[in-house]
């Protein structure tokens, strides 16, 4: 920025010279020498039950269940019905009131998602949100007074039009749904955030027979660019994608999507040991070394990986176990 001639500099202003390396060694030396005699001074760290969030014995909650299969114009998506019924079966195994919806509009998601915000859920130990559908991640230029970059931000589809990923959590913030305010809120997005594919690492492992038949494909919509920027991830919130910014994530027709089949293998096996992100990032472990893409015909899609990853802003253990009891299954009306 060009010096303002109206402010010249006064006896005041210095400059920021750099500093010799033995001059940094003495400032580190100053700077650690009471941080490590307060260390020395705390007592160690010990775990309670306050350190998990309490779900007491009531309804674990509503898991919403979101299926995508057909859209207006555009590639349908083969095996997403298989994901419908693993996902409904895992959270009724794990206590969750499940509704599922199927190929809702855009108009409809928003209803539907406003109704169960507006809900009561003081009863209710958590929320979840699964959508399996097609998705994107794109660039934005941003520009302001200040800014002039490029932000990114995910959209899942609808039907007939897409909804972005910051727009749909933001439905269940402390301020637009306040009985879940202080309860964990977990979201999982099986849908494409990109064109990118992973060519993976070499490595030794015992390959599933899921990993070596059957004909992959992609959950990216071939639809026209749209304006997009960052999703926000709140307190108490976790959101888990099936795939890092910019990549493809894989279904197959004949079993689902790969995320939602290792999703629910792991968690039908919770009996209250672990912690739900352990779990899932034994998650993140299956499908990044038991799945390939098998995709002959298109050398491009042929031999790809996949990597879940996950964004987390929980503030305490969260905790789930198979009950005896399974929730009931509900159909959208």
């Amino acid at each position: 920025m060009d010096d303002d001639c109206s402010n010249p500099p006064t006896a005041s202003d210095e400059k920021d010279f750099p500093m010799s390396m033995s001059s940094v060694r003495d400032a580190m030396k100053t700077v650690m020498k009471p941080f490590a005699s307060r260390q020395a001074n705390q007592e160690p760290v010990v775990w309670d039950d306050s350190d998990d969030y309490s779900t007491g014995n009531g309804p674990r909650g509503i898991a919403l269940v979101v299926i995508n299969e057909t859209f207006r114009g555009h590639k349908g998506r083969t095996g997403s019905e298989l994901d419908a019924q693993n996902l409904c079966r895992t959270f009724s195994l794990l206590g969750f009131e499940v509704r599922l919806v199927k190929d809702c509009t855009l108009n409809e998601f928003k209803q539907m998602l406003e109704q169960v915000a507006k809900e009561d859920h003081s009863s209710a130990g958590c929320f979840v949100l699964a959508i399996s559908s097609h998705g994107d991640e794109l660039l934005q230029d941003r520009k302001s007074a200040l800014l002039n970059r490029k932000v990114r931000e995910d959209v899942v589809f609808c039907t007939d039009f897409y909804m972005s990923t910051r727009e749909l959590v933001l439905y269940f913030s402390d301020t637009n749904c306040p009985t879940l305010k202080g309860k964990p809120r977990l979201f999982f997005l099986q849908a494409c955030r990109g064109g990118s594919l992973d060519e993976g690492q070499e490595v030794k492992v015992i390959m599933s027979p899921q990993s070596q038949a059957g004909q992959d494909e992609v959950d990216a919509p071939e639809l026209p660019e749209v304006v997009v920027s960052p999703a926000p991830c709140f307190k108490d919130f976790l959101i888990m994608c099936a795939t890092p910014p910019g990549y493809y994530a894989f279904r197959r027709p004949t079993d689902g999507s790969w995320f939602v089949q290792a999703l629910c293998s792991v968690l039908e096996n919770c009996d209250g040991s672990r912690d739900v992100l352990q779990m899932l990032t034994r998650v993140i472990n299956i499908v990044a070394q038991e799945y390939e893409s098998c995709v002959p015909l298109n050398p491009d899609n042929d031999k790809k990986k996949q990597t879940p990853c996950i964004y987390s802003m929980l503030t305490k253990d969260v905790y789930w176990k198979v009950t005896q009891q399974p929730g009931k299954i509900l159909s959208w009306q």
